[in-house]
């Protein structure tokens, strides 16, 4: 309660007089002690031992609650300065301006754009499987009109714009077997290109090591993917030269030879990615 200092149990002194520096009212139980509005208050020490807070004077009229300690002096408040932004207008005269050097965002790089004859679609234009030579390859039948079919043209270049180097992956290849790209000094990467280097590659025979690494699961479908292709071949002599070859790595894609197409990869923009069903 604003105004109470202390209350006590005694009552007033023996003489019938007040306690000094209190107004005493008297009750059955206890006195209540308010502060003589001229007396000097020194509260008592936070705790024992320690010294209490500096005597101050509480005047009449104004209740013990609205006291507080002094507040510490402001530090100096630094000069103002305005910032120009661009669009925004000057500042005021007399008010310093700071420039603000606003940094060009870096240009994002650009994928080139692939070929659509090598492009990944549902409806691809190239009929192509990839087990046999690019000179086998015909045009989609949905490209094929009454007046005759769409040749393509496979010397174009496989990307807008050109570029000397593709590399190709393939989860059934795994990065081990990446088909690389490389264009004679002075040209670029053409259609064609992209699609002989398909072919070339998968059809490459392969090490024992290479079967070995796999499971017996997998090892049996690469054995039968490579018994299956070797049966497709009609001429029997062709046949049995094929079988003496050997496994090679078309057959670890197990069955997936016809091309999709490519699409763009996370590798960066000289890696593709190579799609196969």
């Amino acid at each position: 309660m604003p105004g109470i200092l202390r209350t006590s149990s005694r009552r007033s002194d023996s003489s019938g007089g007040s306690i000094p520096g209190y107004y005493t009212l008297p009750s059955r139980q206890n006195s209540l002690k308010f502060r003589d509005p001229g007396a000097t208050f020194t509260p008592p020490s936070i705790a024992p031992g320690l010294p209490g807070p500096t005597p101050y004077r509480h005047l009449q009229g104004v209740p013990m609650s609205l006291y507080a300690p002094p507040l510490p002096p402001s530090p100096p408040y630094a000069p103002y300065t305005h910032t120009v932004y661009p669009g925004t207008a000057p500042p005021a005269p007399g008010i310093r301006s700071v420039p603000v050097v606003v940094a060009a965002a870096a240009p994002t790089p650009q994928l080139p754009r692939l070929n659509p004859l090598i492009e990944a679609s549902k409806l691809p234009i190239l009929d192509f499987d990839v087990k046999y030579h690019p000179s086998t390859i015909i045009t989609s039948p949905n490209l094929r009109s009454g007046s005759g079919s769409f040749y393509p043209r496979f010397d174009e270049p496989a990307t807008t714009p050109p570029v000397p180097y593709m590399k190709l992956v393939s989860p059934y290849l795994g990065s081990k077997w990446a088909i690389r790209i490389q264009a004679s000094p002075g040209r670029f990467v053409t259609v064609n290109d992209v699609l002989y280097a398909i072919y070339k590659d998968v059809n490459l025979a392969i090490a024992k090591a290479d079967i070995d690494v796999l499971s017996l699961r997998d090892q049996e479908k690469v054995v039968k993917a490579y018994g299956k292709r070797c049966n497709s071949i009609k001429d029997p002599k062709a046949a049995s030269r094929e079988r003496a070859s050997g496994v090679r790595r078309v057959d670890f894609l197990n069955g997936r030879t016809s091309f999709v197409g490519l699409s763009p990869s996370e590798y960066g923009p000289t890696v593709w990615s190579l799609h196969l069903k």
